[in-house]
């Protein structure tokens, strides 16, 4: 068995690990390709989770995730690199979470990119706005 095709792409602020090998989303955002970030300067630098979800899948492998703008620009990722995993196929599903934290410097549609093993497995769009957050 191979790497899972990946199904979705959901959109938080930060993963909480929990007990019983559970996660809490916390600053839900959306599912790709529909979701928009609004952050009041896009120049300062934003903390993004893309948490890719599949079907099971078996072997090693190492992930990374790329950003890049609509004209071309990578967005550095100031979180560190790459990660490295074994997925067993006892596991019915598989959750990969890739954090981001940087500046995207400007607003306007950006591809997120989950390579695996130095290849692209998984693509999908963010929108990011500039502008005042709104009050509840």
């Amino acid at each position: 068995m191979a790497f899972p095709k990946i199904e979705t792409c959901i959109v938080c602020e930060i993963i909480r690990p929990e007990v019983l090998n559970k996660f809490s989303l916390l600053g839900f955002f959306g599912i790709t390709p529909y979701v928009h970030v609004t952050l009041k300067d896009v120049r300062l630098p934003a903390a993004l989770t893309f948490v890719f979800c599949a079907g099971s899948g078996e072997g090693k492998f190492t992930c990374d995730l790329l950003i890049r703008a609509s004209d071309g620009r990578v967005v550095p990722n100031s979180w560190p690199g790459a990660i490295s995993g074994e997925l067993k196929k006892e596991r019915a599903v598989t959750s990969i979470f890739m954090a981001f934290i940087g500046a995207f410097g400007a607003s306007g549609a950006y591809e997120v990119v989950l390579n695996v093993d130095g290849r692209p497995v998984y693509s999908t769009r963010i929108h990011i706005d500039e502008g005042e957050l709104e009050k509840i």
